[in-house]
């Protein structure tokens, strides 16, 4: 009876974000934000391949060998600055910028293109973006006035786990379609968009994937569900959809760093152990206090619990004063 209750009322979730169209406009906007970074990437490809040509007329005016300099192995060397960014320097810059643009060719190839967008939508503008959505989807009910009406039929606890469980469900709907249609887009564009540069010529060794693509996927589905959990919880506190988006845009963007436990140091050690950011489009800082691997993955799935149970605790308590 219960996994009855709860999926007819994910069902009517899912028409509410059916007839909302909210879905939809999430699809269009992750959508866009992959598109993003592959338009950008496809800049890169066209910068470097122009400034390897502009090395290789310096090169030529003094007098130097370019098949030469092409078969020597350059040496180059990262550095990480205070910032947490890093600064790269080479021995050999026309060797340097020549596996530069095979680089920038095989990350921005439809193959392995997505490795790249799932690292903006993960770090950047899905914790955002769904957790702008997850206070949606708690405080729609406030906004329209049916908490007493919706309360009255079915207890408001069995609501607020439905609907957290059609946002995990939607989110990784919104994700997955995305993911298809910029796998289309990007298939049938890309051969067109560098059609000038000779790929044969340029050819260099696949970068290190550190995970699989769809390690990837499932680590960005489950990072934007904590956010989208988060937003959930403090709008189903402040009956608000402004006081969480206020609160989620000041912490993402303004508020530094509150130490090692810290969900955006947890979230940098993470995103360093699984994706590579090879793409200049976005590059995730290192994170300012080391945590492992497995204990930065427990930490964010028992918030995720102690969320998911205050919200249910939240719910039962509200019951009382609706019903």
């Amino acid at each position: 009876m219960f996994m009855k209750t709860i999926l007819y009322l994910m069902k009517q979730e899912f028409k509410y974000l059916h007839h909302s169209k909210i879905i939809y406009l999430l699809i269009i906007i992750v959508t866009s934000i992959m598109l993003m970074v592959y338009s950008s990437q496809i800049g890169d490809i066209n910068r470097n391949h122009k400034s390897f040509y502009r090395t290789v007329n310096v090169f030529e005016r003094h007098g130097v060998n370019v098949e030469e300099a092409l078969k020597r192995e350059s040496l180059t060397s990262r550095q990480i600055l205070p910032s947490g960014s890093t600064l790269e320097t080479t021995d050999n810059p026309l060797r340097f910028g020549l596996s530069q643009v095979g680089k920038y060719l095989n990350i921005t190839n439809p193959n392995y293109f997505l490795h790249s967008a799932l690292e903006l939508l993960a770090f950047l503008m899905g914790p955002l973006i769904f957790g702008i959505y997850g206070a949606h989807i708690a405080n729609y009910d406030y906004k329209h006035k049916l908490i007493k009406v919706k309360a009255a039929k079915v207890a408001w606890a069995k609501h607020i786990l439905a609907k957290q469980i059609v946002s995990l469900i939607s989110i990784a709907i919104i994700i997955g379609v995305s993911i298809l249609i910029v796998r289309f887009l990007t298939e049938i564009s890309f051969e067109f968009l560098t059609a000038s540069i000779d790929k044969e010529f340029f050819a260099t060794a696949m970068p290190y994937f550190k995970s699989s693509i769809l390690t990837k996927i499932l680590a960005c589905i489950l990072g934007n569900f904590l956010f989208s959990t988060i937003g959930f919880t403090i709008a189903l506190i402040s009956k608000s959809l402004i006081v969480p988006t206020v609160v989620l845009f000041t912490y993402n963007i303004f508020v530094p760093s509150l130490g090692k436990y810290d969900i955006r140091n947890i979230f940098k050690n993470i995103g360093h152990e699984i994706f590579e950011f090879h793409s200049t489009t976005f590059q995730l800082l290192y994170p300012e206090y080391p945590v492992s691997f497995k204990l930065s993955v427990t930490i964010i799935f028992c918030i995720m619990l102690l969320l998911l149970i205050l919200n249910w605790f939240i719910a039962k308590n509200q019951t009382k004063y609706i019903t």
